[in-house]
C-alpha cells in the first residue's frame, strides 16, 4: 500500500521539511546559480504545508512566474505572514537538520545552497514527489526575481 503525506506529524517532521528546503534551494540555484538569502528560507514550509496554497501550485509549471502565480491566486496573500510566523520553529528545525545532515550548506557570505543529491526515485517511493517537484519549481520562481524584498512585497509582507 502506497502512503501519502496527509499526516500533520509527518508534514511537520524536520526530515521531510529539510528535503523540501533542499529541493527549494535546488530550484533557486538552477535559476540563479547563487545562494539564497536567509529570510527566503522561511517561505517553502508554510506554502507547501498549506493544502489550499499547495493546490494552486499543482496547476502551474516551471514557466509560470512567481508574480503570475500571485496575480492568479491573490488569496495566497491573506494570512501568509501568520503562516510564516506559525511555521518558524518547524523551518528552523528543518534548517538545522539539513545543515547537520549535509542536505543544505551555507556559503561564506551567508547564502544557502543545496548540498548533495536526493534521488527523485526515492522521493517518489516515499510518496513526496509532488512536494519536492513543487518546492523545486517554487525555488526556481524565487530565483528569477531580483531580491528578497521583491518576493516579500509581492506577498504583501513589509518590514
Amino acid at each position: 500500500m502506497k502512503k501519502t503525506l496527509d499526516d500533520i506529524f509527518a508534514a511537520t517532521n524536520p526530515i521531510f521539511c529539510a528535503v523540501v528546503l533542499h529541493y527549494f534551494l535546488k530550484g533557486h540555484h538552477e535559476a540563479k546559480e547563487k545562494g539564497i538569502d536567509f529570510p527566503l528560507m522561511f517561505l517553502p514550509v508554510p506554502i507547501l504545508l498549506s493544502q489550499d496554497i499547495m493546490s494552486t501550485m499543482v496547476q502551474t509549471n516551471k514557466k509560470t512566474t512567481f508574480l503570475n502565480w500571485i496575480v492568479a491566486n491573490p488569496i495566497i496573500r491573506i494570512g501568509i505572514g501568520d503562516r510564516i510566523t506559525n511555521t518558524t520553529a518547524i523551518t528552523k528545525s528543518a534548517i538545522r537538520f539539513g545543515l547537520n545532515n549535509q542536505l543544505i550548506t551555507i556559503t561564506e557570505d551567508g547564502k544557502f545552497l543545496p548540498n548533495g543529491e536526493i534521488s527523485d526515485s526515492k522521493a517518489k517511493q516515499l510518496g513526496i514527489q509532488n512536494y519536492t517537484t513543487i518546492a523545486q519549481r517554487f525555488g526556481s520562481w524565487i530565483g528569477n526575481l531580483d531580491s528578497p524584498e521583491a518576493v516579500f512585497f509581492a506577498l504583501g509582507i513589509t518590514f
